[in-house]
């Protein structure tokens, strides 16, 4: 059985209307996404810390941060296993949208649903947010 975000996601992908981006956005802000991580957090300061996001190319080239919405999601991707962390949906867009050259947010980028949220869409749920 499908996940709220994870149906969510993939009413997204499918339509990418206005609608479908409202209810993303919902779902996506207090979600427990699990992000791959190049190497260890560090706490920089008090409550304060560098997330060294793994990064990566997605199918056009594009800066891409991969994000799951589920451990067995991140294992499909990398069966090996990673380093990752787990960060809110809402913390997510608060790092990319400051990260420029990250262009798309790939969801689950080996599993179903699978789904690119490009800089546009999260940028405009980046600005849903501060209107609550």
């Amino acid at each position: 059985m499908q996940s709220t975000l994870d149906q969510t996601i993939q009413t997204y992908v499918h339509g990418r209307s206005e609608a479908a981006l409202e209810t993303l956005h919902v779902a996506f802000l207090d979600a427990n996404l699990f992000i791959p991580l190049a190497s260890s957090v560090r706490e920089i300061s008090p409550a304060h810390y560098d997330i060294p996001v793994l990064c990566m190319r997605g199918n056009a080239g594009e800066g891409a941060i991969p994000a799951f919405t589920t451990q067995e999601h991140l294992f499909e991707w990398n069966p090996a296993g990673c380093l990752y962390t787990n960060l809110s949906g809402r913390a997510l867009l608060e790092m990319a949208i400051g990260m420029t050259d990250i262009s798309v947010i790939l969801i689950n980028p080996a599993g179903v649903p699978r789904g690119q949220i490009p800089r546009e869409d999260f940028s405009r749920m980046l600005a849903l947010t501060s209107g609550m």
